[in-house]
């Protein structure tokens, strides 16, 4: 059964996580960082945004893009291992959170990640 799968499991089976993070509104917003900019390590993350409040940015072509809030939407995106096995077809995105001034915003990330002795690499068929 499908190759990504089967390199994500090891022995043990992939992981999976979770992570809640609130931003609150911050009265000067250039003099902070947010969560700085970064790829995420691991496999698949479903991204439950705030529907309200935006803050969340991708590096597309060298410029930071604003990614905006919707309702009943979830941001896919593709890590470092998902990168790796599929030897680059799919690309981990650069992303960051930059501070805003008008109000909390609430995510909630869900991470689908290789098993913890997971060999990754691209299968031959993708070399």
């Amino acid at each position: 059964k499908g190759t990504s799968r089967r390199l994500f499991m090891g022995s043990i089976g992939p992981t999976l996580g979770t992570k809640v993070a609130n931003y609150p509104p911050c009265p000067s917003p250039e003099l902070i960082k947010g969560l700085r900019a970064h790829t995420d390590a691991g496999g698949i993350i479903l991204l439950f945004q705030d529907d309200q409040v935006s803050g969340l940015q991708l590096l597309k072509d060298g410029e930071w893009v604003d990614v905006p809030p919707m309702s009943h939407s979830i941001v896919v995106n593709i890590g470092d291992q998902l990168e790796v096995i599929t030897n680059g077809k799919y690309k981990s995105v650069e992303h960051r959170v930059v501070a805003q001034t008008d109000g909390n915003r609430m995510s909630i990330a869900s991470f689908y990640n290789p098993g913890s002795d997971a060999v990754i690499y691209p299968p031959p068929e993708l070399e």
